[in-house]
């Protein structure tokens, strides 16, 4: 996996300490930066979320690239199956069922993994960003409940109640739409760089 060298001293500020959190902060001190991770939850997030599937050659990629052991259970799907019931009946029928190959893991063993990744130094949590704007020097400046840090990037990884979404957003109707798109773009950008020889 080859991996674009940040400049000397570069600040990356992520905000959101959930999966996309952990990972871009992964790739980021992988390529020089000094990465800190701001997460708003005190507590540990590995049972927020229920399961997670991703394409098996990302998942290989992942493995590969040092993301994720080998040791991390994964379950290998082949078909994805449609499952419905009348209302109020027992029973259940498959309507449909689709050729689908991903690998199915827990959400919150993928997450440990991840974040085991991350330096304890770097992974903030239990201090929320109350928001990001611009220094006057005009760098990236994240503010939290206890303070404010100037930084070179910021990578928005927030989720529900985002304060970095709203910067990109042009209305409150484009946030979904938006949040979609840069995701989309940074896992397309991260999935582009990983799979480079």
């Amino acid at each position: 996996m080859t991996v674009s060298r940040f400049g000397a001293n570069v600040r990356v500020g992520v905000v959101g300490g959930s999966i996309v959190g952990c990972a871009m902060a992964i790739a980021g001190a992988r390529a020089g930066a000094d990465v800190t991770v701001h997460e708003r939850s005190g507590g540990a997030l590995q049972d927020r979320g229920f399961g997670i599937v991703v394409p098996p050659s990302l998942h290989r990629d992942l493995v590969t690239g040092g993301y994720l052991g080998t040791d991390m259970p994964t379950t290998p799907v082949a078909d994805r199956v449609w499952i419905t019931r009348a209302p109020g009946g027992r029973s259940s029928r498959e309507p449909a069922r689709q050729q689908a190959a991903v690998t199915a893991c827990n959400w919150g063993l993928l997450w440990r993994a991840l974040r085991a990744r991350v330096g304890e130094g770097a992974y903030h949590r239990g201090v929320p960003v109350v928001s990001v704007g611009r220094s006057a020097s005009g760098r990236a400046l994240i503010r939290t409940g206890d303070g404010q840090r100037e930084y070179d990037v910021v990578v928005g990884a927030d989720g529900h109640r985002s304060v970095t979404r709203a910067l990109v957003a042009m209305g409150p109707a484009d946030v979904e739409a938006w949040s979609r798109a840069a995701l989309n773009g940074t896992a397309s950008y991260l999935y582009g760089r990983m799979r480079r020889p």
